[in-house]
């Protein structure tokens, strides 16, 4: 099902947003994430979403559709330098009222550089994030650029880290480059977006 998913319109402004309705899963994190390239082997297409090597290039929110009335969001980077203030200041703020205010929104993707995880910009996100209510799913992602104790080590870290907030989220270890744990992440999407019926993946352990 994913695989069938389509480009459908940017929003630079709330008025541009699709109409309320269905079910929506936003993507978020800082600009050099690897956000695009998580959607695009989500989804099965290389093209699917825009890659660049300069980090901060998605400015609006994307609208992925994967059948009537199912959504993926790509969501503007945070941490983004090379932007003026002005117009941060306006990402930010459309990006807030979406998350805060959105019905249709039924979970959230937090991808972080497992090398990197829990930067103070990732855990100020968060720390908004959590009171929301909103089901979270965070991926450790460019698992492939370390060993697997390290991955392990890192995921423990960040687990117990994530104990702390009080907040009930997933979390596991990625690569949109390999695929590593790809199954996982689309389970998780799958069950948001209510294309088949498993149990609620709310806890996911690395291989």
């Amino acid at each position: 099902m994913l695989r069938q998913t389509t480009f459908n319109k940017s929003a630079a402004a709330w008025q541009d947003l699709l109409p309320e309705g269905g079910k929506e899963v936003a993507f978020i994190g800082r600009s050099n994430c690897g956000k695009s390239s998580t959607l695009n082997i989500l989804c099965g297409q290389r093209k699917l979403a825009r890659t660049s090597r300069t980090p901060g290039r998605t400015t609006l929110l994307n609208f992925f559709q994967v059948e009537p009335n199912r959504w993926l969001v790509d969501l503007p980077g945070y941490g983004f330098a090379r932007a003026s203030a002005k117009l941060q200041e306006t990402w930010s703020d459309l990006v807030s009222r979406y998350l805060s205010t959105r019905n249709s929104l039924n979970g959230i993707i937090l991808i972080m550089d497992i090398r990197h995880p829990l930067m103070p910009l990732d855990q100020d996100v968060l720390e908004w994030l959590i009171p929301l209510n909103i089901p979270l799913h965070i991926l450790l992602n460019k698992a492939d650029k370390i060993g697997y104790g390290a991955q392990q080590k890192t995921f423990l870290q960040v687990k117990k880290a994530l104990e702390k907030m009080n907040g009930s989220i997933g979390l596991q270890t990625f690569s949109a480059h390999t695929g590593l744990n790809l199954d996982i992440l689309q389970n998780v999407i799958e069950t948001w977006l209510d294309l088949h019926k498993t149990p609620d993946p709310s806890t996911c352990h690395p291989r």
